[in-house]
């Protein structure tokens, strides 16, 4: 994963409510992607999943609450 691509996915993560978790692995990946400058294949695959699950089921940060129509609640 480049660096641009491995940038932008840690932001559209970072708008999402993640478990205590899933913050710790996404803080430890960045850690280890700016001292590396790469991740390995399971970093990126659970990175991925993360992400992928937030996009089709999370809860963006700030979005309207209970019972308003959301992008989650749109897919």
């Amino acid at each position: 994963m480049d660096r641009e691509r491995f940038k932008s996915l840690i932001l559209e993560l970072k708008r999402y409510s993640l478990t205590e978790g899933e913050k710790r692995f996404v803080e430890l990946t960045e850690r280890w992607f700016n001292e590396k400058g790469e991740l390995n294949s399971e970093q990126e695959s659970l990175l991925g999943g993360i992400y992928g699950e937030k996009k089709k089921w999370g809860k963006i940060i700030g979005s309207p609450g209970k019972g308003s129509v959301t992008k989650a609640t749109l897919s």
